[in-house]
């Protein structure tokens, strides 16, 4: 249902400027529609406290959908610079060299913390050999633990590794 109200909110927001009364007559009709279909399609006893349980919850939704499709229509004219200028940023391609190097940023690489993180859900999962395990339990514990703590080693070695520090230079072009 929260999906359906996303997903339509921007539909119903054009809807809602050219014609604000059929946005509340659809969000009435699909509470009505969901009211109707959450008190035929219950599977347990209809009592009055649950009848009208499902009836709020299914008003709720109609009230949420006409809400939402006003929302949509709130964007005023700076914020749609202010997207457009966003949009217009990720057109332009990054210079790494200018703007990452020069600013005295390093390349940084995600598998260090991978790895960390890794080596530390190891460790975690290790204290279940604290708990009473049979034999083969506690084996398989121990492979799983050691697997983990060998690969997240791993990650985060080849990642330091593969860090960049300091700017590479540009390729020089040596077609003469």
């Amino acid at each position: 249902m929260t999906f359906t109200i996303f997903a339509a909110s921007p539909w119903l927001g054009v809807l809602w400027l050219r014609k604000r009364w059929a946005v509340l007559l659809l969000s009435l009709a699909v509470a009505a529609g969901t009211g109707a279909f959450f008190t035929w399609t219950a599977t347990v006893p209809l009592t009055d406290l649950l009848t009208a349980l499902l009836w709020l919850a299914a008003a709720a939704y109609g009230v949420t959908l006409y809400l939402f499709s006003r929302l949509c229509t709130m964007q005023s004219d700076a914020e749609d610079q202010i997207v457009a200028e966003f949009f217009r940023k990720l057109d332009r391609p990054v210079d790494v060299e200018k703007e990452v190097f020069a600013a005295g940023k390093q390349q940084m690489s995600a598998f260090p913390l991978a790895g960390g993180t890794m080596i530390v859900m190891g460790v975690l999962i290790s204290g279940i050999l604290l708990t009473d395990l049979q034999q083969a339990d506690r084996t398989i514990v121990l492979w799983l633990v050691g697997l983990m703590i060998l690969i997240g080693a791993s990650l985060w070695y080849f990642g330091k590794r593969s860090e960049v520090r300091r700017p590479v230079p540009a390729a020089a072009d040596t077609a003469g």
